[in-house]
């Protein structure tokens, strides 16, 4: 883990989800998105184990391949962001942390509107919703940070509402 991270006790389980490891064409649905495929080379085939350990290595190189990944990859790998978000706090706490771009692949992820998301899948973006404005509302965050954040997880959670 890269040294501008710290690991606070880890209390939530990535847990084995139901099916196989996504495949190619599950990360890059519609074939020949760069951005997705790219979000297949650095994911694909990893278990949730190791793709949390991934993203922990580099979250500002990992972050946005989650936006662009397919729905049933995304799906798949919702808890790597779940527990970081829950579980990572920079040292340096006027870092966000990749709170804003995660949200903004969630919006992503969930204005697309192509993909239905299991009701798992769903209260797992509505317990990060909640656990961004509790941790990063928190956070000694410079203000405008602060506000950014905290507007960007509002859009997820009425997104996340409104399906």
């Amino acid at each position: 883990m890269p040294k501008h991270l710290t690991l606070i006790e880890s209390t939530y389980e990535l847990g084995r989800p139901s099916g196989n490891l996504p495949t190619e064409e599950q990360f890059d649905p519609y074939g020949g998105d760069l951005d997705a495929q790219c979000a297949w080379r650095n994911f694909g085939g990893l278990d949730l184990q190791k793709a949390f350990e991934r993203f922990c290595d580099n979250p500002g190189c990992y972050q946005e391949d989650f936006m662009f990944m397919g729905g049933s990859a995304f799906e798949f790998y919702l808890p790597v962001l779940v527990k970081y978000l829950k579980e990572i706090v920079p040292e340096d706490e006027t870092d966000d942390c990749e709170a804003w771009i995660l949200g903004c692949a969630l919006e992503i992820q969930l204005d697309e509107g192509k993909t239905s998301f299991s009701n798992i899948t769903e209260e797992r973006i509505r317990q990060s919703c909640r656990v961004v404005r509790k941790r990063f509302g928190d956070f000694h965050l410079p203000e405008e940070n602060k506000q950014r954040i905290l507007e960007q997880w509002a859009k997820v959670e009425a997104l996340c509402s409104d399906r």
